[in-house]
């Protein structure tokens, strides 16, 4: 399989370097490394595609995302660090912070989500894995509360997640209240995902009557 695939990649890693955004094997970084991984010989898989990360010798973030993945399977907390750096943090970052929370260093995976979404240009990128260590933790009602600003942004919300935490941890009524918190415009931009969701979460909540009289002012063929 490494005979197969090292051409391949190296006819990847070559692409870059000729300004060519499209090949037909952009995976094959990737699928060496993994093979190598899965052949016993990790040191190999990382240092390999750790110089190809470095070099900037990849053509998809998935290559750069396979990397912080072997990374934070092996507990490589530092390489973590300094590949969340700069330009690639926000793809690596999240991984550092998982990989300080599998350490016991939970509180420090928090700082650092909460100090890069305090500076960070694209702050919205990093509340997704902050919700997801607050709610790791039991900490849903400060997990709502990071997610809060983009409740009622037309892309990248997510009011979705965030009540479907809730839901798992027995609070329906939160969040339907969080639902029901949205604005005119907001539900009008989205008004098949709303009705759904407040269905789900009405019935969630023992209240049936109220999901059935909610479904009774939908389009008959609204979900066909």
């Amino acid at each position: 399989m490494l005979e197969l695939l090292d051409p391949l990649a190296q006819s990847a890693r070559q692409a870059r370097g000729e300004a060519r955004w499209y090949h037909p094997c952009h995976n094959a970084q990737e699928l060496q490394a993994h093979v190598l991984e899965r052949s016993g010989r990790t040191e190999e898989a990382i240092r390999i595609l750790g110089a190809d990360i470095a070099a900037g010798r990849f053509l998809t973030r998935n290559t750069l995302t396979a990397y912080a993945e072997l990374l934070l399977r092996h507990g490589r907390i530092e390489a973590l660090r300094e590949l969340g750096a700069g330009n690639r943090a926000g793809v690596a970052l999240p991984y550092y912070a998982r990989a300080l929370e599998g350490a016991g260093r939970a509180e420090e995976a928090e700082m650092v989500l909460r100090e890069v979404i305090g500076s960070d240009e694209h702050p919205d990128r990093f509340r997704r894995p902050l919700i997801d260590l607050l709610a790791r933790q039991g900490r849903l009602d400060e997990a709502v509360e990071v997610g809060r600003p983009t409740f009622e942004y037309h892309d990248a919300c997510l009011l979705e997640g965030v009540i479907h935490l809730l839901q798992k941890a027995g609070r329906p009524e939160d969040a339907l209240t969080l639902l029901d918190e949205r604005s005119a415009e907001f539900v009008d931009e989205h008004p098949t995902w709303f009705a759904s969701n407040r269905m789900w979460l009405l019935g969630e909540a023992g209240r049936y009557e109220e999901a059935l009289d909610h479904a009774a002012t939908r389009p008959a063929d609204e979900y066909r």
